[in-house]
């Protein structure tokens, strides 16, 4: 079910759960109030990667298969993660209009298999993987004679063609197979309103990540979106939370950048208080 009440009641939530994790532990300290050190990092630390904009995958030298993604809304969530101190690699694919600098580091792609090697060169170096790229799902069957009509040009008009089409590999789901316990993922689903959550719970479960952004497909190359979050967590404060209405795709960045830093700041509080708890454990062990 999603929890749509009213948006003061979940930025409210948001809002508590920020300041009891804040009141333990500083901005820019590696302290806990106890005095003792501990491997929580703070906000101002976070590593962040995202990918955004659409694929192509070519059929000859000047034509592909692609998808209306305008990449906007990956470069606006990369953009307000900048403005907020977060270290900042961006993956965008081929947008129309480049976007300004301050989005990180920039990476380019043409084709899934080109951002296959890119999630594959810095996935480890991430703390949250925001994965805002529309991948082809499928691509043409590069045969031999497909690859030579790609090098030579473009095919002629000389009757009909037909294309064999092959999925593209799953990214975010290989991405997912690697993902360390320290690290938060999140996804998107764009489905039609009727069955969203469903069909995004689906997808949730699917991938193995943390948590997945359901969209209506209106969004597609919009400048405003109406999107739900949910959570691989259902005990989550995020899981269910729905935006107040259609936003800006630079609201929306704000929106969901202070759900995803809660869950990675919960997720990075819990494995202090589990190594503090081996550690109690090993010392009792050894004063038996």
């Amino acid at each position: 079910m999603l929890r749509s009440g009213s948006a003061c009641k979940s930025q409210s939530a948001i809002g508590v759960a920020s300041l009891s994790y804040s009141s333990r532990f500083r901005p820019g300290s590696t302290r806990a109030n106890n005095g003792k050190h501990t491997h929580m990092k703070t906000a101002s630390h976070i590593r962040i990667l995202i990918t955004a904009g659409p694929t192509r995958e070519p059929i000859d030298a000047v034509r592909y298969l692609s998808n209306r993604s305008s990449g906007r809304l990956g470069v606006a969530i990369a953009r307000t993660a900048m403005i907020r101190g977060f270290s900042v690699r961006t993956l965008l694919g081929p947008c129309c209009a480049l976007p300004d600098p301050a989005i990180g580091d920039l990476m380019r792609f043409e084709t899934a298999a080109d951002l296959k090697r890119l999630l594959n060169e810095h996935v480890s170096w991430c703390d949250v993987l925001i994965m805002a790229a529309a991948v082809a799902d499928y691509r043409p069957t590069m045969t031999p004679d497909a690859r030579a009509g790609v090098k030579q040009g473009k095919l002629r008009r000389s009757g009909p063609i037909t294309l064999t089409l092959e999925p593209t590999p799953d990214l975010l789901a290989t991405a997912a197979a690697t993902k360390r316990a320290d690290q938060v993922f999140v996804g998107f689903a764009l489905e039609s309103s009727e069955g969203l959550e469903a069909a995004a719970r689906a997808k949730l479960a699917s991938k193995g990540i943390d948590m997945i952004v359901a969209n209506p497909l209106e969004t597609m190359d919009s400048p405003t979106i109406r999107a739900s979050l949910f959570a691989m967590d259902r005990k989550s404060p995020a899981d269910g939370q729905t935006t107040p209405g259609a936003i800006t795709k630079a609201a929306f960045a704000d929106w969901l950048l202070d759900r995803v830093v809660l869950t990675w700041r919960g997720r990075q509080h819990g494995q202090v208080r589990q190594l503090r708890r081996s550690k109690s454990r090993k010392r009792k062990g050894l004063r038996d």
